[in-house]
């Protein structure tokens, strides 16, 4: 949190490429040599946790680019997000939220199962 002339404000959410500094968003600057991430265009989860598209929920997309687990589908690549730091940002941010991680997680296999 930080200080503002109306009292406390929250501090901007991050999203996966803003805080890893991959470059791989629409625009990034490793977008043209490397591809765009899907997790930077993957719509249907934008919102979920403050982000956008699934920019704070990267570990839910199929093939995202993350630097350790490049290309793999999230059943195969969610033990290695367990010691993403990112990971555990997005999970402690979210703990103290109205709706909370947990919550927020089933809400997000209810629109991946939905669009199978």
């Amino acid at each position: 949190m930080r200080m503002s002339g109306a009292g406390v404000t929250m501090k901007k959410k991050k999203n996966c490429w803003e805080y890893l500094k991959c470059g791989r968003h629409p625009r990034g600057h490793a977008a043209a040599s490397s591809g765009v991430c899907p997790v930077s265009v993957y719509r249907e989860l934008n919102g979920i946790h403050g982000g956008k598209n699934a920019g704070r929920a990267c570990w839910a997309v199929d093939n995202s680019l993350c630097p350790e687990l490049m290309r793999e589908k999230p059943a195969k690549k969610f033990p290695g997000c367990w010691k993403c730091d990112f990971y555990h940002r997005v999970k402690d941010e979210e703990r103290s939220s109205p709706h909370g991680f947990i919550a927020l997680y089933r809400e997000m296999k209810k629109i991946l199962k939905n669009k199978k």
